[in-house]
């Protein structure tokens, strides 16, 4: 004899379809794996397993071929770096000339101004349309 028993109606195992998702959904609305875990008295590596699971059967996300818009937190990135750039050599610095350069150089644009020089020394392209 092995030990087992015959049991006419198989036991279910394993969690119910609704804590799996109930455990994804709090994983994406952000709730750490241990706290969904202990709410939902589940192990967490079964979180980070269903979690898992749940992303590789969603579509490959859509991906354009050239990007038309800048996101903001790149053109402050960039904004920080000349910012930081142009305070190390002890040139003066305009508030809102960096935003100017960042957009320009993050959309190939050619900046069109009288004040010629201010924008010289960040590498864009400036022309004085008035001269």
């Amino acid at each position: 004899m092995c030990g087992c028993k015959y049991t006419p109606i198989k036991k279910a195992r394993g969690y119910g379809p609704e804590i799996r998702q109930r455990a994804v959904q709090l994983y994406v609305d952000g709730m750490n794996l241990r706290r969904i875990g202990r709410q939902l008295r589940v192990n967490p590596q079964s979180v980070a397993n269903w979690a898992k699971a749940h992303a590789e059967g969603l579509p490959a996300a859509p991906v354009p071929e050239q990007v038309e818009n800048a996101e903001l937190d790149e053109l402050f990135t960039l904004n920080g770096s000349l910012t930081a750039h142009m305070e190390s050599t002890g040139q003066p610095l305009a508030v809102m000339d960096p935003f100017i350069v960042a957009t320009a150089l993050q959309n190939n644009l050619i900046i069109a101004t009288r004040n010629v020089t201010d924008f010289l020394p960040y590498g864009v392209q400036v022309i004085n349309p008035w001269e």
